[in-house]
């Protein structure tokens, strides 16, 4: 009769050895597993590219795909080629998403209902709609990843708090490079925006984000940097737009402060403040050689600009018109524009300018 403490060591080496042959389906999914939608519950990685959609509901998940290739077209009732979705604390890094052209599922990465997400080091490329998207995702992390040519913005994050993207490139996409949409927290950080259609780096309807040390180039449709839609108490520091359309454009905004950017080369001006955009700050920033004016504040009202320099600019360096009123250039600096270094058009009221440095001016 075997003892019980035979048994009980028979039945140990048992399952130990049943372990042991779980060990290879844990954590690295079978080559087979290639196609179709694939429901992840548990951290993987890739051994091998994968042909549709992959799904993560779980909290805590690391879809790692090894520099592997996630291809589309994907399902047309999913709404990404990986979409994370009510699960918090999830990563998706070294993934390459491309070619999600489905109706409904045309995004790269799409982060929804999700906290504290970390998107790092993938690539999200041709696709039809967003190449990262995050929805009411509050705390997530976007950082060091690319995309490139997708059919709608680069990188998208609406209604999402307290969101840090930062190291990314942004290149060709058909809207906006970065956009971020109603958000209150948040650093834009690092970023290379290059080649989009619309914006290289916009920030609507939002409040208290800091968008530093940027690079936008080559957005020729539209500004490199843009605040607009009521964004209010934002930082915008040591940014460079050059060869875009506008370089930095505030619109509809309060309350935010520019200081130590560059703008150079921009098809027309380097600075512009319009349409409702009052009591913003901007300090030490360079606007040179731009094909129209240097800094241009068109029905601005109650902003102050304050040592900065416009050189060389095909039209004028500072300007103040169409109603601009009461706003204060004091010590800037602006030689060698090629119409007026300063003008105001006297169209609104109260304007004050104090202890320039120009050359030629209009109206002043």
């Amino acid at each position: 009769m075997e003892t019980h403490k035979a048994s009980w060591r028979r039945r140990t080496v048992a399952a130990a050895a049943a372990a042991l042959l779980l060990v290879p389906m844990l954590g690295v999914m079978p080559a087979a597993a290639t196609t179709g939608t694939w429901s992840l519950t548990q951290s993987t990685t890739l051994d091998a590219d994968y042909t549709g959609n992959v799904v993560i509901k779980t909290d805590g998940v690391t879809l790692d795909c090894a520099g592997h290739t996630i291809h589309g077209p994907g399902a047309a009732d999913m709404v990404a080629g990986v979409f994370i979705d009510g699960a918090d604390g999830v990563t998706v890094t070294r993934c390459v998403i491309t070619g999600f052209t489905a109706a409904a599922g045309d995004n790269g990465i799409f982060v929804r209902d999700s906290s504290a997400g970390t998107i790092s080091g993938n690539t999200a490329t041709d696709n039809h709609g967003q190449g990262i998207v995050l929805q009411r995702s509050d705390g997530a992390v976007v950082k060091g990843n690319t995309a490139i040519g997708n059919g709608a913005n680069g990188i998208h994050t609406t209604d999402s708090d307290d969101v840090t993207v930062s190291g990314n490139t942004v290149t060709g996409n058909a809207e906006h490079g970065i956009h971020v949409l109603r958000a209150v927290g948040g650093n834009i950080i690092g970023n290379t925006s290059r080649s989009n259609a619309s914006l290289g780096i916009a920030v609507t309807s939002s409040t208290r984000i800091l968008v530093k040390g940027n690079t936008a180039t080559g957005n020729t449709h539209w500004a490199g940097i843009a605040l607009g839609m009521g964004t209010t108490a934002s930082t915008v520091v040591g940014n460079t737009a050059d060869r875009s359309d506008q370089g930095f454009e505030v619109t509809d905004s309060s309350g935010n402060t520019l200081t130590g950017n560059s703008a150079t080369g921009n098809t027309h001006n380097g600075f512009v403040l319009a349409n409702g955009a009052r009591g913003n700050v901007l300090t030490k920033n360079t606007a040179n050689k731009n094909h129209d004016g240097g800094f241009v504040l068109v029905g601005a009202t109650v902003n102050r600009l304050t040592r900065n320099t416009a050189n060389g600019n095909a039209s004028h360096g500072f300007v103040a018109v169409e109603g601009a009123s009461r706003n204060t250039f004091s010590q800037n600096s602006a030689h060698h524009n090629a119409a007026r270094d300063a003008v105001d058009d006297r169209s609104g009221k109260g304007d004050v300018w104090l202890r320039n440095s120009f050359g030629t001016t209009s109206g002043i």
